[in-house]
């Protein structure tokens, strides 16, 4: 693997942080990636490692020059106005590339999406077009993150 072009070229270079707080900006980290496997939680290995048994590799992205790492995981939450169900809006969700991974029980206007592929890049690459379907007030990405001391 060359290391001149970076690993996920089709990934979003910052992200905005939509919901808690706006200022924050993630941006993509090009010397590592994340391992996804479905047998334990998500790993930050430098690029150049060997990776034998990944089910997935995805992006990394830091909060700022010196800021902890954050994992997407493919998951994106949408929140739409007040009485308007994801599955109102199933049509526009799956036009943007998604499909409805689960409803809240508890905020029936919100739901998890994933990429129709599944592919972890396509997910956080389409949020601009989850923002503009109609009755949408919020999209966030899933994002992981190491426990943070107060």
């Amino acid at each position: 693997m060359t290391m001149s072009k970076p690993l996920f070229a089709n990934s979003p270079r910052h992200i905005k942080n939509r919901s808690a707080n706006p200022s924050v900006t993630l941006e993509l980290v090009d010397d590592v990636c994340a391992v996804h496997n479905p047998r334990s939680e998500p790993e930050i290995v430098e690029r150049s490692s060997v990776i034998e048994d990944a089910a997935t590799l995805g992006p990394v992205y830091a909060l700022g020059p010196s800021g902890g790492r954050a994992i997407p995981t493919g998951q994106v939450l949408v929140r739409f106005k007040a009485g308007v169900k994801p599955s109102d809006r199933e049509g526009d969700i799956r036009g943007a590339g998604y499909e409805i991974d689960e409803v809240l029980r508890y905020a029936p206007e919100a739901a998890w999406l994933r990429s129709r592929s599944g592919d972890i890049v396509e997910a956080l690459s389409g949020i601009e077009k989850l923002e503009r379907l109609p009755d949408v007030e919020n999209v966030e990405p899933q994002m992981l993150m190491a426990k943070m001391s107060r």
